[in-house]
């Protein structure tokens, strides 16, 4: 019976052993990231759309599949979408555009940048469970973003986990 324990007890510290290794090599591969041209913007992917909140106007965005070019624009900010497609500048899409491959090349589900240059990454994993990794700017503590829950992880970054059940 003792053995079987220990054989349980093992497997479970190799497998979480195991995922914190993905997680440091995936925290790895989006620690020395420069998330300057996120700044002042929050991005979250639900389905097949993206919600860009950008100058405090938050826009729900469709892009096609294939060339991952915006097909429509509606700003949600207000009680009725409103397509807004045909009123935004050439520049202003084509920034929305090159922001959104830049997210996409992240591989994560959400991510957020204030003007203090804090940056909060959401990241799904294993388990149901999703990884929230909050880097600070030297000017900030989580006391100012309500984040006191979160626990250090490495230099300015820090985490948060939570699991559906």
């Amino acid at each position: 019976m003792k053995k079987i324990f220990a054989i349980i007890f093992l497997f479970i510290f190799c497998c979480c052993n195991g995922y914190n290794k993905d997680i440091n090599k995936k925290l790895d591969l989006l620690k020395d990231i420069d998330y300057s041209q996120f700044s002042n913007m929050s991005i979250v992917k639900r389905g097949a759309y993206e919600y860009v909140k950008y100058n405090k106007i938050e826009y729900k965005i469709k892009r096609n599949f294939l060339t991952k070019k915006i097909t429509s624009i509606k700003d949600v900010s207000i009680i009725e979408e409103k397509d807004v497609s045909l009123s935004k500048s050439k520049d202003f899409i084509k920034r929305i555009e090159a922001t959104l491959k830049s997210f996409d090349k992240l591989k994560i589900l959400a991510l957020s940048v204030d003007d203090k240059d804090n940056v909060l990454l959401s990241i799904p994993w294993y388990e149901k469970c999703t990884y929230y990794f909050q880097k600070l700017s030297p000017a900030t503590t989580l006391q100012e973003l309500n984040a006191t829950h979160y626990k250090h992880y490495c230099d300015t970054w820090y985490i948060d986990k939570r699991c559906s059940e």
